[in-house]
C-alpha cells in the first residue's frame, strides 16, 4: 500500500512538472514572438528616425550634393537637350536664382526648389546610369497630390528606379513621417540620401569624384 501511494505521488509529481513545463514554454515562446513582432513593427520607424539622428554626420555629403545639383543646372541650362525645360523651371519670379546659389554655397539652403531637384535628379541618373523617377506625395493644410519628377536623359539601358518621398506644403521633405529628416533646409537631401542608399549602394561611389572637387565656404554653419 505504502509502495503504491509513493508511485503515485511519483508519477502525480511527473506529471506536474511535465504540465509546468509545457506551460513555460508556450508562455516563454509568446513572449518572444511579442517581441519578435514588436521590433519589426518599429523597423521602419526607427529606420526612418536614423535619417534625422545620421543628420549631422551627413551634413556635409548633403550640402555638396545640392551644389552638385545646381552645378548641373547651369551646365544643362547650355545643353540643347535641357535648356528648354531647365528655363522653364527657372522662369518663376518668385525664385531669386543668385540668391539660392549664394545660400548653396555658403552652406544656408533654405529648402529645395523645384529646378534644383529636376537638376539633382538629372545629374544623378547620368553619373549611376539610371532613370530615376522620384514621386512626391505633396501635403498641404487643405489638399495632397502627387507630383513626380523624372530624368531628362534617355538612358540607353532602360533601368529605371522608383523613390517616394513626401513633401510639407512645398517646404519639409520627409520619407514616412515629418521628423524622419531635419528641418535644416536639406531635407530633400537627407531624404534623397536614404532612399539612394537603399536602392543603390553604390551610388556615392560613382560621384566620388565629383564630391571630392567640391568646395564650399565654411564661414557660415
Amino acid at each position: 500500500m505504502f509502495n503504491i501511494k509513493k508511485k503515485f505521488k511519483i508519477i502525480f509529481g511527473m506529471f506536474v512538472l511535465l504540465w509546468s513545463l509545457i506551460i513555460i514554454f508556450i508562455i516563454g515562446h509568446r513572449l518572444v514572438y511579442k517581441t519578435k513582432e514588436k521590433q519589426t513593427s518599429n523597423y521602419d520607424n526607427y529606420s526612418y528616425r536614423r535619417i534625422y539622428d545620421q543628420g549631422l554626420e551627413n551634413r556635409k555629403l548633403v550640402e555638396k550634393l545640392a551644389y552638385l545639383g545646381f552645378e548641373h543646372f547651369k551646365i544643362g541650362l547650355k545643353d540643347e537637350n535641357l535648356r528648354e525645360q531647365y528655363n522653364q523651371l527657372a522662369n518663376d519670379e518668385t525664385l531669386n536664382i543668385t540668391q539660392i546659389e549664394e545660400k548653396i554655397f555658403n552652406r544656408s539652403l533654405n529648402t529645395a526648389e523645384t529646378f534644383l531637384i529636376q537638376s539633382t535628379i538629372d545629374f544623378l541618373s547620368k553619373k549611376i546610369n539610371k532613370t530615376i523617377i522620384l514621386k512626391i506625395r505633396v501635403i498641404k493644410p487643405s489638399t495632397s497630390f502627387l507630383a513626380e519628377v523624372k530624368s531628362l536623359y534617355e538612358i540607353s539601358n532602360n533601368s529605371i528606379i522608383t523613390l517616394n518621398m513626401q513633401n510639407y506644403n512645398n517646404q519639409h521633405f520627409y520619407i514616412k513621417h515629418s521628423s524622419d529628416t531635419p528641418g535644416d533646409g536639406y531635407c530633400f537631401f537627407h531624404a534623397l540620401k536614404y532612399l539612394l542608399d537603399q536602392s543603390v549602394p553604390d551610388w556615392l561611389d560613382k560621384i566620388c569624384k565629383e564630391l571630392n572637387e567640391v568646395k564650399l565656404s565654411f564661414s557660415k554653419k
